[in-house]
C-alpha cells in the first residue's frame, strides 16, 4: 500500500522547498550582472558547450563549498533538468535552472541582458557567485528531499515488493486526487484532496508543486506527469515495468468508460478478473526497449516532438506560459477521450 500520509508530507514539504528555491532564484535574477550565458560560461571552464557533474563540483569548490561526489545530489539535479536524457546540461537546459519560473518580469529582464565574456580563469561578481551557490544548493536539497520522500512513500510495501514494487495503488491515488474525473490533476483537485485530510496548504504552494512536474506547462498533471511526480529517480529505484504499463492500461480504460458512460467504472474494472486475463499490450516492443536500455534518447524525440521547442519559446517569449494556459482553457471543454488517444506513451526505457 502506498502511504497517503507520507505522500501528503511530500506534497507539503516539497511545495515549501520550491517556494524557498524560487525566492533565491528571484534574488539571483535581480542581480544586475545575472546574465544566463555568462553564468553558463563561468561553470563551463573547458568550453565544452555542456555541463556535467564535475563542473558543478568545481564551481562549488571555487566558492569554498565541498560536496561529496559519491552522493547522487548533483545527479538528481542534472536528471531533472536534462530534457534530452544525455546526462549533461546544454545551455537551453541550463536556462530552466537560471530563469525564475514564477516571475515573468524578472525572467524577461534577465533574459534580455547583454551577455559578457567570461574567460576560463575569470570569476563573476562575488555576490552573484554566492547567489548562484545558494540557488544550486537549494535545488540540490529540493530534489534530494523529494526523491527520498518518494522512496519512503513506497517503503510501506511488503518486504518482497520493496525493490520491484507491484505499484497497483498508483492508479488508485491518481483517481482519488482527480476529483472531477477528467483524467487531469489540477491545483483545485489537489487542494480538495489535501483539505479533506485536514492539511493546510495554500493554492500558490500547490501551483508551484504542480509546476515542478508540469512538463507541457498547461497547469495540469496528466498520467505521464503524475508518474514523473510520484516515481523515485531511476538512479535510486528499480521499477516493475509490467506493473507500470498495467496502470496505464487501467487509466485508459477507466477514463474512456467514464466519459462514455458518465459513471465511475473503476470498481467494475478493478474487480473484473477477465480484464487482466484479456490484457493486450499496446505496441510495447520489449525487445527494442531492452536493446536500447542504455540509450536514454529511446523514443524521446518521436513521443515529444512538440516539447523540443518549449525551452527556446520559454526563453524568448515572456508570455509563453500564459499563452499556453489560454490555449489549454479554450480547448479543455472539447478534450477528446478517444480510447487510442488516451494512450499516454510513457517512455519506460528511461527507467
Amino acid at each position: 500500500m502506498i502511504s497517503t500520509k507520507t505522500f501528503l508530507e511530500y506534497v507539503v514539504n516539497t511545495s515549501q522547498n520550491i517556494l524557498k528555491s524560487e525566492n533565491i532564484k528571484q534574488e539571483m535574477n535581480s542581480h544586475e550582472r545575472c546574465e544566463p550565458y555568462a553564468i553558463f560560461s563561468r561553470l563551463d571552464r573547458q568550453d565544452k558547450g555542456f555541463l556535467i557533474k564535475e563542473d558543478f563540483i568545481r564551481f562549488l569548490h571555487d566558492n569554498k563549498v565541498n560536496i561529496d561526489p559519491k552522493r547522487n545530489t548533483i545527479d538528481l539535479f542534472i536528471e531533472y533538468y536534462d530534457k534530452n536524457f544525455d546526462e549533461k546540461l546544454d545551455f537551453n537546459e541550463f536556462l530552466y535552472f537560471i530563469l525564475n519560473k514564477n516571475q515573468n518580469l524578472c525572467r524577461s529582464i534577465t533574459s534580455q541582458r547583454e551577455t559578457y565574456k567570461i574567460s576560463c580563469d575569470e570569476y563573476l561578481d562575488k555576490n552573484l557567485e554566492n547567489l548562484i551557490v545558494q540557488s544550486l544548493m537549494s535545488d540540490f536539497y529540493l530534489f534530494e528531499y523529494a526523491d527520498k520522500k518518494k522512496i519512503e512513500i513506497f517503503m510501506n510495501l511488503e518486504q518482497k515488493e520493496k525493490n520491484k514494487y507491484d505499484d497497483t495503488k498508483l492508479i488508485d491515488l491518481f483517481i482519488d486526487i482527480d476529483q472531477d474525473k477528467d483524467g487531469l490533476i489540477s491545483c483545485e483537485d489537489l487542494y480538495e484532496f489535501t483539505s479533506k485530510r485536514k492539511i493546510k496548504i495554500c493554492n500558490e504552494e500547490l501551483q508551484n508543486f504542480i509546476g515542478l512536474f508540469d512538463e507541457d506547462t498547461d497547469g495540469f498533471l496528466d498520467w505521464n506527469e503524475f508518474l514523473f511526480m510520484i516515481l523515485p529517480s531511476s538512479l535510486s529505484f528499480e521499477y516493475n515495468l509490467d506493473s507500470l504499463k498495467k496502470q496505464e492500461e487501467i487509466y485508459n480504460q477507466f477514463y474512456y468508460q467514464c466519459k462514455n458512460c458518465n459513471t465511475c467504472c473503476y470498481n467494475d474494472i478493478n474487480n473484473n478478473n477477465n480484464y487482466y486475463n484479456n490484457y493486450k499490450e499496446y505496441n510495447y516492443n520489449y525487445d527494442l526497449m531492452k536493446n536500447n536500455n542504455n540509450d536514454k534518447n529511446f523514443n524521446y524525440r518521436e513521443n515529444n516532438k512538440e516539447n523540443q521547442n518549449i525551452i527556446s519559446n520559454y526563453y524568448n517569449n515572456d508570455n509563453y506560459t500564459n499563452e499556453n494556459n489560454n490555449t489549454y482553457d479554450n480547448n479543455k471543454n472539447s478534450y477528446n477521450y478517444n480510447y487510442t488517444e488516451l494512450h499516454t506513451n510513457f517512455d519506460y526505457s528511461h527507467h
